[in-house]
């Protein structure tokens, strides 16, 4: 897996970047493993990231692949792809994030 790399954000851009070890609260306590930025704020959008979180309260899918948004009122999660391994979530996250080398 690609290290995470904190992204320089240009002097317009004031949204926050996630870090690892952020813990989600409003979205069941994730803690981000990886990260990788998608695209930044600007032309009406919000700066976003694909993420790997891990779930601590989730017996069954303990790893989850999701797109994180920075909106105004705070982090906002999407597209949550689940994965019982972390293994596969590894792979499902290289997959989205364009990381893959297959």
């Amino acid at each position: 897996m690609a290290d995470a790399t904190i992204h320089h954000i240009n002097s317009l851009d004031k949204s926050p970047a996630p870090t690892v070890g952020l813990v989600l609260s409003n979205a069941l306590n994730a803690l981000v493993l990886s990260f990788h930025l998608r695209n930044l704020a600007g032309d009406g959008l919000y700066a976003s990231w694909t993420v790997l979180c891990y779930l601590p309260n989730d017996n069954y899918s303990r790893f989850v692949v999701w797109t994180l948004i920075a909106r105004p009122e705070g982090w906002h999660c999407e597209n949550g792809d689940y994965y019982g391994t972390l293994v596969h979530a590894v792979r499902g996250y290289e997959r989205r994030a364009g990381l893959d080398t297959e």
